[in-house]
């Protein structure tokens, strides 16, 4: 005969009543044991814990004690099978098998992904796609349907597009909030790092997957690394006095307020500009005979140089007045350019020296 009994694809504590029911001729002789004579083909069988072999007997007190489990395969709920006989209190087994038919129900198993990795440069938003959450698989086959958002970043931002396309309005992500994978195919999903930061493993962002029905068991880890991208250095406009008929040397202080984010030196002064009166020259010395030149238009000076006191602006002969002359100029840090500033001069007035002029003077 046949008998069937339902397992919740769970480890499952036989009894001796999944047995079926025993009855002998010999009235009032008892049941003594079980002969196993074929094992289930998945799944395991085992005797406190060590694993049941073909016509292997098991006597009643073990399977009383709860010592007889079986154990579906994993992720797997095809039905399974196994043969036995029945023995008396006189050790003498039924003639025939019968089949003890275990019936594995179905159960949801959660999908699972690996933890992954995206890169981005400093400044820069990445858009999040379903390719940088990790490699998706699922013991049914069922495809990928959402992904939740189980743990926020600490640095950068996660910001997700609650408009439109045409009108987007882009918000932080809320912890456990869930994203459907029509949604991140539409590009809604974006990591911003914070201003002029940078790192390896500067952000993790924590995340599960679901089928539709379950998500995973364990969450998942995305990783951003924001790659350094070097900033463009600053300096402010400056205004400096001289005077008239004199010329004057120009020393890093007169081009602004340097400042760069990543503590990059000021390495050399770009002239962007030439003023429309007097002259701004540097001092060649590269020349076989070293001599003041001309500044050229977008000319470049090192730091040396300036230090050096190769700069000078000479106003015209006997010219003066505020906003005399303005300089052009743009600071470097040996990668970047900054913007362009002003370097404005005024000249203060000397007063000069009288001319006296001889005349011949006819006597009468």
């Amino acid at each position: 005969g046949t008998i069937s009994i339902r397992i919740d694809r769970e480890a499952k504590t036989l009894t001796i009543s999944d047995f079926g029911t025993f009855s002998d001729p010999d009235s009032g002789d008892s049941q003594s044991a079980v002969v196993i004579t074929s094992l289930p083909s998945n799944g395991t069988l085992t005797l406190n814990g060590t694993p049941v072999t073909a016509n292997q007997t098991i006597s009643v007190a073990d399977i009383n004690a709860g010592k007889l489990v079986y154990t579906p395969a994993l992720h797997d709920d095809t039905d399974e099978s196994l043969s036995f006989k029945v023995k008396d209190a006189d050790g003498t087994p039924s003639n025939n098998p019968y089949t003890l038919t275990l019936d594995i129900l179905p159960v949801e198993d959660a999908p699972s992904t690996t933890n992954d990795a995206v890169t981005t440069n400093e400044d820069i938003f990445v858009v999040l796609t379903l390719a940088d959450f990790g490699t998706y698989s699922d013991p049914e086959g069922a495809a990928l349907a959402n992904i939740k958002i189980t743990s926020l970043p600490t640095n950068g931002v996660l910001h997700y597009n609650s408009g439109t396309v045409q009108t987007p309005l882009w918000v932080p992500v809320p912890l456990n909030h869930e994203f459907t994978i029509a949604s991140l195919e539409a590009g809604v999903l974006r990591f911003t790092p914070d201003t002029n930061e940078s790192g390896t493993n500067y952000a993790t962002i924590g995340f599960n997957v679901s089928d539709g029905t379950a998500y995973s068991t364990n969450a998942s880890t995305l990783t951003v690394n924001v790659l350094p991208v070097n900033d463009t250095p600053k300096s402010s406009d400056d205004l400096i006095s001289i005077q008239e008929n004199t010329p004057k040397v120009l020393a890093l202080t007169d081009f602004g307020t340097y400042s760069d984010v990543e503590g990059s030196a000021l390495s050399s002064v770009i002239i962007s500009a030439l003023p429309l009166k007097g002259v701004l020259e540097y001092f060649d010395t590269a020349l076989a005979t070293p001599a003041w030149r001309a500044v050229t238009v977008n000319q470049q000076i090192t730091k040396a140089d300036i230090d050096a006191g190769r700069v000078q602006f000479m106003p015209a002969s006997n010219e003066n007045g505020d906003n005399y002359a303005t300089i052009g100029f743009k600071v470097s840090d040996g990668e970047a350019i900054s913007e362009g500033y002003a370097l404005r001069v005024d000249v203060i007035a000397t007063n000069d020296a009288p001319l006296r002029t001889e005349e011949d003077v006819a006597l009468a």
